[in-house]
């Protein structure tokens, strides 16, 4: 970056919208809602946002596209080996996300629903104002179809 470039920060909610603005898809009713709406009315008016949100910062630094794939074509995560478990997706991307410090980037984890179950990856949110998904464990774009169940940026 050169002095004569503008930092543009962003807060989380901005991030929110932006993956919203793309077409991502929310988990939109907490899982034991419907249960609970029968049994206990008052407690399942409670169950809200469906989805976690955890933001610890208020304002995030837009990544550069390129630094960060420079970054991640050099970074190891992906050589990392897997267990269940001690060293499954979830390890995977909070390595990756915790490989580029504490720079107030804006990136973070996803928590998702994919067909076979709940899967953790790293995403940034680009100059552009776009959000892009990453597979840690092989360094490529998350294209897989998938509902946001949990987001934490720090």
């Amino acid at each position: 970056m050169t002095m004569s470039e503008k930092i543009e920060t962003v807060t989380g909610e901005e991030i929110r919208q932006m993956m919203v603005d793309q077409g991502w898809n929310f988990v939109r009713e907490h899982p034991a809602k419907k249960r609970l709406r029968k049994a206990m009315p008052q407690l399942a008016s409670r169950l809200r946002p469906p989805y976690i949100w955890y933001v610890m910062d208020r304002q995030f630094i837009l990544c550069d596209e390129k630094q960060i794939w420079d970054h991640i074509k050099k970074d190891y995560t992906n050589l990392l080996k897997y267990q269940a478990e001690i060293g499954d997706c979830d390890n995977y991307a909070f390595e990756l996300r915790n490989s580029f410090g504490r720079q107030g980037l804006a990136m973070g984890i996803l928590v998702v629903m994919v067909k076979e179950g709940p899967h953790a990856i790293f995403f940034y949110a680009n100059k552009d104002h776009k959000v892009v998904p990453v597979e840690p464990q092989d360094d490529s774009i998350f294209t897989r179809p998938f509902v946001v169940t949990g987001v934490i940026m720090y």
